[in-house]
Parts: structure tokens; C-alpha cells; sequence
């Protein structure tokens, strides 16, 4: 149904990733699509050493069978690509995954004219500001909003706040209590805050753990609705109703912002590693939640929203 390939471009440093063509006759040029990571050290697949989401692999290969190749790659730092992944800001992100797009369109597999971006979490938000600099057919972003990362941490904190309030049982009266959940906020905060007030692109927290303070500064100044009205760029939005991470009706946010069509969608039951997931949604069970959804397919609502989309693109 597919075949892949291991390839490797040129940005900052030499990145490589899989490239991913449907199973066809030869000399026939493809529709392709250029995926972009979520936040964290993510490889090509937007798996990790702690967990194995396989959200870019799972896609590609049902990309394949609608008839569009597609380019995964590891960020800079992480497993096969070279650089450091700890020094990698915002705008680095953005100019890795701008040489992506060029790589592929230069392909001869590749149809340049119909290239496309599906960006996942922070790859959505990221996705406007690549589509400003190199031109794309279609931009599809999966668990994104176009609202600043600083406003989403703190959304997330009022969430956990609120769940924790409401939670019954003996661990969480302790928790409330004690009010360990007050003191990560705080920690949380106090090294946000070092972090934007640093000119090193690593600290550290507690002296032990590396955090890239560049990143944090370069979002504090990063407004992706912003970069999403500079660009007419057709826009596919689709969130889930139980995603913790950002709320499932930020689509709306991107849809106001967008300099072009969009279209917009929220999956019922869909969390943000876009799984359905039948718990309630927690923040304080994300981890578990994560790691038992991942091991399920992509949600078939993902995929049926997606299909009809591109197709329509891909006439127009």
C-alpha cells in the first residue's frame, strides 16, 4: 500500500526523517504533505523515549492510501538528526520544517504545486509562520489554537486547579491539603519566568534537569493568530472535546484569525494525541491516559473530516 524511504535534508544541520510514497506505477508525481511536531523532544513518529504516541507514522501510512506521500523527520537533536535539541527555538522550528517543505517539493515523486502541512499541538501553531515563508496548498492543524503559549499554560493550570477542587477520594483531600498541586504551579511559574529572564539558550531546574530557555523566550513573543492572518492559506482545524491540553473550541479561535478559508472541527471524545478516549478528561491522569490510548488507532472521525478536505483542495 506504501513504500518509505530513509532522507535526509539540509537546515541549520543535516536532518533526517522518512519519506513515504503510495504503492503506484512509476513516473507519477504526488500530492505530499510535510508534518510538524508537537512540543518535546519528538522524533520523526512524535514518539519519545518515556512514550510511543505514532501519530506521523499511523497518518502517513493511511495518507498513503488516499493517494498522498508525506515527510516525517526527526527534530534537531533527537535520535538521527544532528544538532541540539535543548538550543532549538521557535524560529529554528519554523526554519527546520520550511527546509523540509523545500526538500519535498523538490522531489521528482513530489507534484510541487499541491504541498500541504499537518501540524499536531504546537506544530499547528507553528504552521502559519512556514506557510508566511514558503508557500503550501493547505495547512491541516490537528489540537492546535491560535492563542499564545503562555495563555495555554495557564489554562492549564486553571484546569488542574478546577479538577483537583472537584475530585473525590482520600489521595486527592491530601492533595488539597497539602497543596503539592499549588507548589508545582509555582515551581512551573518561578522557572518560566527564569527562563524569559535568561540570555542562555539552556538552564537548568533544580541544577539537574536542562530546560531550553530559549523556546520559552521566543514563544513569549510568538502570536500564532497573528501569523495565521498573514497568510491566505486554506485552513483545516480540528480539535478534540476531551483534550486537556488546549480546548476543543480554540478551532474557533483559528478560524476568526485565519487571512484565508477555514474550516474548522471539533471530534467528539477525541484527546490530544487524537485518540477517543471514554474517561472523563484529567489532567491529573494525562500520563496514564496517553499511554493507554496510544497503543489505539487514530479516531476515524480524524480521518473522515480530513479526506473530503483535501480531495477538495486538491481540485481546486
Amino acid at each position: 500500500m506504501y513504500k518509505e524511504a530513509s532522507v535526509e535534508f539540509e537546515s541549520d544541520f543535516t536532518l533526517k526523517g522518512t519519506l513515504t510514497l503510495p504503492r503506484q506505477e512509476t513516473n507519477v508525481q504526488f500530492p505530499a504533505v510535510v508534518f510538524i511536531h508537537g512540543s518535546g523532544p519528538l522524533n520523526r513518529d512524535e514518539n519519545t523515549k518515556k512514550i510511543q504516541l505514532n501519530v506521523f507514522n499511523r497518518m502517513a501510512h493511511w495518507l498513503a492510501g488516499q493517494g498522498l506521500a508525506s515527510l516525517r523527520y526527526d527534530k534537531r537533536g533527537v535520535e538521527e538528526s544532528e544538532g541540539n535539541y535543548y538550543q532549538a527555538g521557535v524560529h529554528d522550528l519554523i526554519k527546520d520544517a520550511y527546509h523540509a517543505v523545500e526538500f519535498i517539493r523538490h522531489h521528482p515523486d513530489i507534484a510541487q504545486s499541491n504541498i500541504f502541512l499537518i501540524g499536531h499541538s504546537e506544530g499547528g501553531m507553528l504552521s502559519p509562520q512556514i506557510a508566511h515563508q514558503t508557500a503550501v496548498k493547505g495547512m491541516i492543524l490537528l489540537a492546535s489554537t491560535a492563542s499564545p503559549l503562555k495563555y495555554i499554560i495557564d489554562e492549564q493550570g486553571q484546569r488542574l486547579e478546577q479538577e483537583l477542587a472537584n475530585e473525590k477520594g482520600l489521595i486527592y483531600r491530601m492533595l488539597r491539603f497539602v497543596g503539592s498541586h499549588k507548589k508545582v504551579l509555582e515551581k512551573q511559574d518561578k522557572l518560566i519566568r527564569k527562563a524569559l529572564a535568561s540570555e542562555k539558550d539552556v538552564i537548568r531546574a533544580g541544577g539537574i534537569t536542562k530546560v531550553n530557555a530559549k523556546w520559552f523566550r521566543e514563544h513569549d513573543t510568538y502570536h500564532p493568530g497573528n501569523a495565521l492572518n498573514l497568510v491566505s492559506t486554506p485552513v483545516l482545524a480540528i480539535n478534540g472535546s476531551k483534550d486537556v491540553q488546549v480546548r476543543g473550541e480554540d478551532v474557533s479561535g483559528i478560524s476568526e484569525a485565519a487571512g484565508g478559508p477555514a474550516e474548522v472541527h471539533v471530534v467528539n471524545n477525541m484527546n490530544h494525541i487524537l485518540r477517543i478516549q471514554e474517561e472523563p478528561e484529567s489532567l491529573l491522569k494525562l500520563n496514564k491516559y496517553y499511554a493507554k490510548y496510544s497503543q489505539q488507532d487514530i479516531a476515524q472521525e480524524l480521518y473522515d473530516v480530513i479526506s473530503p478536505w483535501l480531495k477538495k483542495r486538491l481540485t481546486e
